[in-house]
């Protein structure tokens, strides 16, 4: 049966969500503006068919509001064979809850897939459009045989 890729965006945008909620059992989450988790985090994004999706991790999450959330050390990690092998790492990210989109203005940004890296400055994630845009300085990076890098000019 194939998966409607919306759907695993909008679980996608759903596990973003939770981040909020502490890794730490026992803890309450915060719900106000200015209240943070430190000592990071990570979760785990099922598909629909109970599959793990993505794994999420970040060090830190500061809520600027009820809808805004700074997450510190973002890596976001594909396990979907539709998506394939993908990692997306971000210094700071912001994540918007009722949008589920995730941006950074001036960050450095790494996306890895299987034989390329792509690295830039500034995000905007749109997992419900399934994208990742990357705003500048972008390089490529293809990986060839034997390790070799090739460099497009």
């Amino acid at each position: 049966m194939k998966r409607d890729p919306a759907i695993a965006a909008l679980a996608l945008g759903a596990a973003l969500a939770l981040v909020c909620l502490p890794a730490v059992r026992g803890q309450t989450p915060p719900l106000a503006a200015d209240q943070q988790i430190g000592g990071g985090f990570e979760r785990f994004i099922p598909d629909q068919a109970g599959e793990i999706a993505w794994v999420l991790k970040g060090t830190m999450a500061k809520f600027l509001s009820r809808q805004m959330i700074e997450i510190g050390g973002l890596l976001a990690q594909s396990y979907d064979p539709e998506t394939g092998d993908l990692k997306i790492q971000v210094d700071r990210v912001i994540f918007n809850s009722r949008t589920t989109e995730v941006s950074a203005g001036d960050e450095r940004v790494t996306l890895r897939r299987e034989g390329m890296v792509l690295t830039g400055r500034g995000i905007a994630w749109d997992p419900k459009a399934k994208t990742v845009r990357v705003m500048e300085d972008i390089r490529v990076l293809i990986k060839e045989q034997g390790n070799q890098g090739l460099f497009p000019l």
